[in-house]
């Protein structure tokens, strides 16, 4: 990859060429008027060739020959770049007002063109004396200018403003650099704009023509109207800022070129200025050009490559379109000393949020492990063992009493509120399994569209599980078993040493239900509290309380049941433990099953209270 460029500075007359290369110097007697003829007439070729009909010449092979005689060519031979050296050359050209107008991007040799190449760039430089790389802070800015007069043939400018923004992706969410589109698209509004805000990169998208032999662009005034502005008054509008290093002008004529006036284009005009790098079109340039260069352009520069580099990756993005030698339309003058336009360094404000992070990352890790799991309650009165539920396979884990904070700050999770789990109980490690469900209610009882022994079973209503452990309890002789309460559920979901509050439901298995073994338990060692199945609960559906609590059971009667923990296939927001949702008494979903509470035959501890731990909510950032 090249990593630096060796710059060969080269003025060329119709008569002398001079080079300077490495403190070096030579110069050589040369005969360019012979091309003079050629030069116009395929000027004037690519002027009428909306198709891309020209595909090759061999006058740029001729040009280089007829240049890099003599000393001139003995000082350029060292440094043309070899396979695999990380050094490229950069041609500099200072051209003489006669062969200003030339399409000397077309200068090739040994089978290619040198400004198709990112090794070989080659840029105009107006007067040969380029100044050091700007040191900036993010954001890097780029204020975007649309004129859109009805009457003047449609472009596509919507298309180019996204393609720009895909291009920067990431860096452009993470507010490294800001694209602000000008409103209204007139000089006046331009003037204030600059004026008010430092931008780093202007780029023009619209139309540009000849006026009196001058390159123009169109803009509106401030009715509406056509505002055909030159170089010498774009130049005045955009002054002696020194925070603009970058103009791209896409449009036609922008840098016409003219063997009468060195200045007579927009974009020669604004290099006059100083400004380190401009780009235009040196002849009328299609739409679908416009486009193509823009996106491979901005690919290459938000990879922070040169600004000549990413010119010619925009040149052969035009190529690969078939447009023919339209490719060397684009025209790149550059003032800076190499391409590198922006020396990026964070601001101080960004410097602080980026110090941040890890700061935070350390306190929700200290948080995470030591305050938001609930802390286990020593119970002598209880054995921390669950007795078997008669007649169903079922492992339970031991829950023990205590105080947390429940809910969250979000629509109806909220208000927080403490709430007191004044008595153990033994919760199903897993959801109920479809094994487990026919062996209460019988064979072939299982409509869940994933089948498996070890999967939970869903697609089942509220009311059917109602049934379920109605025949448990008949069974055990006595109601030992239920659904957990909304607060009991959130109580064991945030015994979370294993899982944090919130994870992503969207595990390996995306398009099914997985086995209710496979994931990893959390600290009181329930299985897929999150993800996998939403699961029933006891309670109606209604507000929280907005006061400290003890054992709540919610509402008395309403009209939907909650389900808490999420599904296989939910949204990732669905999986926290504070989350809520409801469904209809009767209704089933393939990603819907239950677990069972196991009740203790023990009263209520007497706990002291300060023997009940509290557990304060969990961060905005894990709900």
């Amino acid at each position: 990859m090249i990593r630096r460029h060796t710059d060969f500075h080269l003025s060329i007359g119709l008569d002398e060429v001079r080079a300077r290369c490495a403190g070096i110097e030579a110069q050589a007697e040369v005969q360019l008027s012979q091309f003079e003829g050629e030069m116009e007439e395929l000027a004037r070729a690519l002027r009428n060739d909306p198709g891309g009909q020209i595909k090759g010449t061999d006058l740029g092979r001729r040009l280089y020959e007829a240049i890099f005689v003599g000393p001139v060519g003995e000082l350029i031979a060292p440094h043309h770049p070899g396979r695999g050296t990380k050094r490229g050359l950069r041609l500099r050209l200072e051209l003489d007002r006669k062969v200003s107008g030339w399409l000397w991007e077309l200068l090739q040799t040994r089978g290619s063109f040198l400004a198709m190449s990112v090794k070989t760039p080659v840029v105009r430089d107006l007067d040969g004396n380029p100044f050091p790389v700007l040191r900036t802070a993010w954001p890097i800015r780029v204020l975007v200018v649309v004129p859109n007069l009805s009457g003047s043939p449609s472009l596509d400018a919507g298309q180019e403003v996204a393609d720009i923004r895909k291009a920067l992706g990431w860096r452009e969410r993470l507010g490294l650099v800001k694209v602000e589109k000008l409103e209204p698209p007139t000089l006046a509004a331009l003037k204030k704009r600059l004026d008010r805000g430092r931008f780093h990169v202007l780029h023009f998208i619209g139309h540009g023509s000849l006026v009196q032999e001058q390159g123009a662009l169109l803009f509106e005034d401030a009715n509406g109207e056509r505002d055909w502005v030159d170089g010498e008054r774009l130049g005045g509008v955009i002054g002696d800022d020194e925070s603009l290093r970058l103009v791209i002008l896409n449009a036609c004529d922008s840098a016409h070129n003219s063997r009468d006036d060195l200045f007579a284009g927009v974009a020669q005009s604004l290099a006059e200025r100083r400004i380190p790098a401009v780009i235009g079109m040196q002849s009328p340039v299609w739409d679908d050009m416009a486009l193509a260069f823009s996106r491979r352009f901005y690919d290459a520069l938000a990879r922070r490559r040169p600004v000549d580099w990413a010119v010619a990756r925009g040149r052969q993005e035009i190529l690969a379109t078939g447009k023919g030698l339209n490719w060397a339309i684009p025209v790149l003058f550059l003032s800076s000393s190499d391409g590198r336009l922006f020396r990026w360094r964070p601001s101080w404000g960004m410097l602080g949020a980026f110090l941040m992070i890890p700061l935070m990352l350390l306190g929700y890790w200290r948080w995470q492990s030591k305050v938001s799991v609930p802390a286990t309650v020593p119970a002598p009165t209880y054995a921390q063992s669950c007795p078997p539920v008669e007649g169903l396979d079922m492992e339970l884990t031991w829950i023990p009493a205590g105080t947390f904070t429940m809910g969250s700050m979000r629509g109806d999770e909220k208000p927080l509120h403490d709430v007191v789990i004044s008595r153990p109980f033994c919760l199903g490690i897993y959801e109920v399994t479809q094994k487990q469900w026919e062996s209460v209610m019988g064979a072939n009882s299982v409509e869940s569209r994933y089948r498996g022994d070890d999967l939970p079973v869903t697609y089942i209503t509220w009311e059917e599980v109602q049934d379920f452990l109605e025949r448990v309890n008949k069974q055990a002789g006595r109601k030992i078993v239920r659904l957990p309460t909304e607060a009991e559920w959130e109580y064991g979901a945030r015994g979370s040493g294993g899982l944090p509050a919130s994870f992503n439901c969207l595990h390996d298995q995306v398009d099914g239900l997985a086995p209710v073994r496979s994931r990893r338990t959390n600290r009181w060692g329930l299985h897929y509290m999150l993800g996998n199945a939403w699961e029933w609960v006891e309670d109606w559906y209604g507000p929280y309380p907005k006061s400290r609590v003890t054992d709540p059971r919610g509402p008395s009667s309403g009209e939907k049941k909650v389900k808490r923990g999420g599904g296989f296939n939910s949204d990732p927001r669905h999986c926290r433990a504070a989350k809520r949702n409801t469904d209809e008494p009767g209704s089933r979903a393939n990603n819907l099953g239950f677990r069972v509470l196991r009740e203790l035959d023990a009263g209520p501890a007497e706990l002291p209270s300060s023997a009940v731990p509290f557990l304060p909510p969990e961060a905005n950032l894990s709900r």
